[in-house]
């Protein structure tokens, strides 16, 4: 698991919801952006800058320019909606992991 999920898990473990700047930093100093399965946690928060190292230069990029298109819970219209199935009812936009304990 990325360090960017990690820090989401911290986030909402504290009772924060309102994301607005992450900042992502490699240890070796060299360029570093959140992965696409990262990009897609962050959405589910809004659009936060993300300040991030690229091409040498510290930069503040917004969240919509870096995953142009996210994934979303929106239904698609009523017609063209499949017939509900168990997995169709969980709310997984795809970032999202369930974990149960094996006793």
């Amino acid at each position: 698991i990325c360090a960017e999920r990690v820090a989401l898990g911290a986030f909402v473990t504290a009772g924060e919801r309102d994301l607005r700047v992450v900042a992502v930093a490699a240890a070796d100093g060299r360029d570093a952006l959140p992965c696409g399965l990262c990009l897609q946690a962050l959405s589910e928060f809004g659009d936060p800058d993300v300040v991030a190292q690229v091409g040498g230069e510290l930069r503040v990029l917004r969240l919509h320019d870096l995953l142009t298109a996210p994934f979303t819970l929106s239904a698609p219209p009523r017609a063209s909606r499949p017939a509900p199935s168990a997995r169709a009812s969980w709310p997984c936009s795809g970032a999202r992991t369930w974990a149960s304990p094996r006793w």
